[in-house]
């Protein structure tokens, strides 16, 4: 090979390398076949890990740092202030807020859009608007905070000046500035102070729903509930923490299963293309195996050999697998966003380990029938040369 050439290099290498590296070099074909097959095999189970690794990312988003709260009850009409004092009294709460959501559609010049938004309370604790960095935004006094998405699509930036319009009940169109934009993995979101939109739709310490961080303790909770269920004009009430765990445990069922197939297939690819690689150039090569067995290599050093030539393959393969699963993984989470979420894209430094440790782990896996297959082999046969 031409690296021969380059006589100092090449004596410098073990003669499992050279051996390893002739083998590489005589098929070229067959090793580019080795290095795609352990590249593809790679790209897949890092496309799987690094959608993992978002998809967890996007739900410690939005249940750790934007809704923290335990419960919240929605009324099947607008309430006044009392509402939020009788929740504070309620078996178990620790803590409330008051919340006001308006349906509306927001217009700027030729573009409108229908949303909801959401009133808060300053430095809110149970609702909190959130950037992609985890930082809190501060609502303004005046105004709407708007998401990027949303900005977007209306054309608006800071300082512009948007159409409110209420889509529940009958009422002048109000002009709002734009006092803010936050760039969140939420999409259609506008934030204000819960004083200000009552203002704006000409209500006065009214609240739709109330989030509340209750005592986690079950007897509590089964008062809070059934008190709950007796207070009448509540229409539905959620939970944010049962919301998070039911999503964590039907997301654990299905990534245990997603992953197991992926493993599964992509080990596959690597047994596959390294036992069928080594088997071939084991037929091919048979001779000079036997001449090296001749001259007092065991059967485990000359295994070893292959070994290292399926190691230089599969590794080149990784490197190769590797970016592409993360360019890929990075494509689909942004074909994946919508209007309403783009999911953030994540990948965890445990995650490459797993992809190199399953590449690895399997080719080891091939070379057992292999040295199998050396075993084998008729050593005085294949030193007999063929006419």
């Amino acid at each position: 090979i031409w690296l021969e050439k380059w006589t100092t290099v090449w004596k410098s290498f073990t003669l499992q390398t050279q051996f390893s590296l002739r083998g590489i070099a005589r098929n070229r074909m067959r090793s580019l076949a080795g290095i795609f097959a352990a590249s593809m095999g790679a790209m897949l189970l890092m496309v799987v890990l690094s959608m993992h690794d978002s998809m967890e990312e996007m739900m410690d988003f939005q249940f750790s740092k934007i809704l923290v709260n335990d419960f919240e009850i929605g009324f099947k009409d607008p309430r006044g202030y009392e509402a939020y004092l009788e929740a504070k009294r309620m078996p178990g709460v620790d803590y409330a807020e008051p919340v006001l959501n308006i349906a509306c559609t927001l217009s700027h010049e030729h573009r409108e859009k229908k949303v909801s938004v959401t009133g808060l309370i300053p430095r809110s604790q149970l609702t909190i608007p959130v950037n992609t960095s985890g930082d809190r935004e501060e609502l303004p006094e005046v105004g709407l905070l708007l998401t990027k998405r949303l900005a977007d699509i209306l054309d608006v930036s800071v300082g512009d000046v948007l159409l409110f319009e209420p889509t529940e009940r009958e009422q002048e169109t109000r002009k709002v500035p734009v006092a803010g934009i936050i760039n969140s993995y939420l999409g259609l979101t506008a934030y204000a102070d819960i004083e200000y939109l009552n203002r704006l739709v000409d209500y006065e310490g009214v609240v739709s729903s109330i989030q509340l961080k209750t005592v986690r303790d079950k007897s509590i909770e089964k008062q809070f509930l059934r008190q709950l269920k007796n207070t009448p004009g509540v229409q539905a009430v959620s939970s944010a923490r049962h919301d998070k765990e039911l999503l964590e445990e039907t997301m654990t069922g299905q990534l245990m299963v997603s992953l197991t197939i992926t493993i599964v297939f992509a080990g596959m690819i690597f047994f596959g293309s390294v036992l069928n690689s080594s088997l071939i150039s084991l037929s091919e090569r048979e001779q000079e195996i036997a001449t090296l067995h001749v001259l007092g290599y065991t059967t485990r050093e000359i295994a070893r050999m292959f070994l290292h030539e399926s190691l230089i393959l599969n590794v080149g393969g990784l490197i190769v697998g590797l970016p592409l699963g993360i360019a890929l993984g990075w494509l689909l989470c942004v074909s994946i966003g919508t209007d309403l979420f783009r999911i953030p894209f994540v990948i965890e430094p445990y995650s490459i380990l797993i992809t190199i440790l399953v590449g690895l782990g399997f080719t080891l896996l091939a070379h057992v029938p292999l040295k199998r297959a050396i075993d084998r082999l008729d050593w005085t046969e294949a030193l007999n040369v063929k006419e």
